[in-house]
């Protein structure tokens, strides 16, 4: 097999930066954050083009190294104290728009990214449990445990009375200033 030629390896990325940035927004909810993994993933797979795995693989190897940048600044993170209260950095998460993003931040980050690589992404188990460096059951185990999480939140958020509702009342209730 003869080797990529840059012209198509930089098409390649091009085309697959949108997977790359949506896998990336929804594991950290940091836009900013997000970006930059995707541009650290991006600028290593460049660097190591000439040795990297067969075309059929580099979506693959692309996941893997973004994963790997993710995990490595999440290790690199400290804990601040401010009083009695502990913080995280780096500070700057912003309120999710929606509530499916939102319940996603409620589970491990194991489970999220297995869902997220299955669901959103399109891997079959094999290539996640490749990206992951984990063995297909744990794949499937994760990704069943993510679902059953998921599904008992929309259960709890469906039980729960919708208080924007008493918010759209009182808002149209007031008398509009002109």
């Amino acid at each position: 097999m003869q080797p990529i030629s840059d012209n198509a390896f930089q098409g390649l990325l091009l085309s697959l930066t949108p997977r790359l940035r949506a896998f990336a927004r929804m594991l950290s909810s940091m836009p900013q954050f997000a970006d930059d993994l995707v541009h650290n993933t991006l600028l290593q797979a460049w660097e190591q083009r000439y040795s990297a795995p067969k075309h059929e693989q580099i979506d693959e190897w692309l996941f893997y190294l973004l994963r790997n940048y993710y995990y490595m600044d999440k290790r690199s993170q400290v804990v601040i104290r401010l009083g009695g209260n502990r913080i995280m950095t780096p500070i700057g998460q912003i309120a999710l728009r929606s509530s499916a993003a939102s319940a996603l931040t409620e589970l491990s980050d194991l489970e999220r990214e297995v869902i997220i690589l299955f669901d959103a992404s399109g891997f079959d188990c094999e290539q996640i449990a490749r990206i992951v460096s984990s063995n297909v059951r744990s794949v499937k185990i994760r990704l069943s445990n993510a679902r059953q999480q998921l599904l008992e939140l929309d259960k709890r958020s469906k039980s729960k009375p919708a208080k924007s509702a008493d918010v759209s009342a009182d808002v149209a209730s007031r008398h509009h200033l002109h």
